[in-house]
């Protein structure tokens, strides 16, 4: 079951234990985010755009989007 937390200047977050599911505003929906199963970020939807980009990692567990 997810958590929502109030408050942030950008709107809303949906949190399930420490993982934003999606950012909202105003009650729409910005961004959504899924996880792969051992908790590290796969992938981010920017609704407005229309554009899924996909997280990956190198050797050295740097982040490339």
């Amino acid at each position: 079951m997810g958590k929502l937390v109030t408050g942030h200047p950008k709107g809303f977050f949906v949190l399930l234990t420490e993982e934003i599911l999606s950012e909202e505003v105003a009650g729409k929906i910005m961004r959504s985010y899924t996880y792969a199963p051992w908790g590290q970020r796969f992938s981010m939807t920017h609704h407005e755009q229309g554009e899924t980009f996909y997280y990956g990692t190198n050797t050295r567990d740097d982040v490339a989007v």
